[in-house]
């Protein structure tokens, strides 16, 4: 999402909600591993989803032209709110 140019995509919207699928997939999945083979594949498949987060993340700012001020103001934004 690209707010220069005011472009959406939509592909990215479908990757997004694929990816909090699967994070629900990860925490609602069996704890113990030991007895059920499907939950563990079941947590394996759906550890792909913080890695595409990260990737959906970076699609976003690709052509977005944002200055280095603005871009330690989000890391900081994001540092308080993990800390929080």
């Amino acid at each position: 999402m690209n707010s220069n140019n005011n472009t959406h995509i939509k592909y990215l919207d479908s990757l997004r909600v694929l990816a909090s699928i699967m994070v629900i997939g990860i925490h609602t999945s069996g704890i113990d591993f030991s007895t059920n083979n499907i939950s563990r594949a079941f947590d394996y498949a759906c550890g792909f989803a913080v890695p595409l987060f990260i990737t959906i993340s970076g699609a976003s700012f690709i052509g977005n032209n944002i200055g280095i001020k603005k871009l330690y103001k989000k890391i900081l934004q994001l540092i308080i709110a993990y800390i929080l």
